[in-house]
C-alpha cells in the first residue's frame, strides 16, 4: 500500500486491476479507508466484508441538462465546420 502522507492512503480504484490490487491487500480491513470511489459498482462492493459494511450513493445529471449539453456541443461543432 502506498502512503502519500502519514495518514493518506492512495489506491487506484478507477480500474479493474486497481480494484483487484485493493482487494488482494485487504484495503478495507486496514482501518485507513473513509471513502472508495469507483465506476465499477460490483467490483467495488467486493471490497467490503460483513465486518466493514459500505454505503453507496449515485450522482446523476438531470436528463434535460444532458440533452442541453449534447445539443450545445452539436451546434458549436456545426458552427465551427460552417466557418471553415
Amino acid at each position: 500500500m502506498e502512503y502519500v502522507k502519514d495518514n493518506i492512503l492512495n489506491m487506484d480504484t478507477s480500474t479493474q486491476d486497481g480494484l483487484s490490487f485493493s482487494f488482494a491487500n485487504q484495503v478495507v480491513n486496514s482501518d485507513k479507508v473513509d471513502v472508495i470511489v469507483s465506476n465499477y459498482f460490483l467490483s467495488g462492493s467486493a471490497l467490503f466484508t460483513n465486518m466493514h459494511n459500505g454505503r453507496t450513493f449515485t450522482i446523476l445529471r438531470h436528463p434535460i441538462g444532458e440533452w442541453y449539453t449534447y445539443d450545445l456541443q452539436t451546434i458549436c461543432n456545426i458552427g465551427v465546420v460552417a466557418n471553415l
